[in-house]
């Protein structure tokens, strides 16, 4: 009995150190394209990578090509590679 109180006890400490990092601001404006239409009366800033990998989640990698598109000076990316249904590589662009 003390040792399921010890282990219930440990797996709800240790629940918050999974939560997600906070977003960079403004990532989640960030608008994510596949078509390059959206972004033609746009300038490009620069290639962002968000790192596929077998261990990635679609998720994380679509939040880091935000993040990354935000460092670059961008607000729009246009998605340039996937790999099994994930966002990876993509240019940042800057739209106004």
């Amino acid at each position: 009995m003390k040792l399921r109180i010890v282990v219930l006890l440990s797996v709800t400490t240790l629940l918050p150190a999974c939560e997600t990092a906070p977003s960079l601001p403004g990532a989640a404006q960030v608008h994510v394209t596949r078509n390059s239409a959206d972004v033609a009366s746009c300038t490009a800033v620069g290639n962002v990578d968000a790192g596929c990998s077998p261990e990635s989640h679609q998720k994380g990698l679509e939040q880091t090509l935000r993040e990354r598109t935000i460092g670059a000076g961008g607000n729009t990316v246009l998605v340039t590679t996937e790999w099994q249904g994930m966002v990876c590589e993509g240019i940042a662009y800057a739209c106004h």
